[in-house]
């Protein structure tokens, strides 16, 4: 789903995935304010079945050929903080993947108007 395009987004995607502690939400973007650090950002925060926020994990990735190869660093982010559960952690991770390469033309196009 479309996220807000708050902060100079030029890209703003999140997903949400449920386990059975909560729901893991993830949000992909590409903003000027960050992207020296990461040209694609990606925010993983786990939420606890009450709604409150669990934990976070902030990666980045040059391009939409990082996010492809970067599945094992999505999965191992999500098992080290807890993020999801081990027996999932290896599906979100190439779901997560998969989610922001399918949209590879809206994210180079993104990181475009940033140059």
């Amino acid at each position: 789903m479309e996220g807000k395009k708050d902060f100079g987004c030029s890209y703003h995607k999140l997903c949400k995935f449920s386990h059975d502690r909560g729901k893991v939400q993830v949000d992909v973007f590409v903003m000027k304010v960050i992207a020296e650090h990461r040209p694609i950002a990606v925010t993983i925060s786990n939420y606890g079945n009450d709604g409150s926020e669990v934990g976070r994990e902030k990666l980045g990735f040059n391009g939409a050929e990082d996010v492809e190869a970067g599945a094992p660093t999505i999965a191992k982010a999500l098992v080290s903080l807890g993020l999801a559960p081990e027996s999932k952690a290896k599906s979100y991770a190439v779901s997560i993947s998969e989610f922001i390469t399918k949209d590879r033309d809206k994210v180079t196009a993104a990181l475009k108007i940033l140059e």
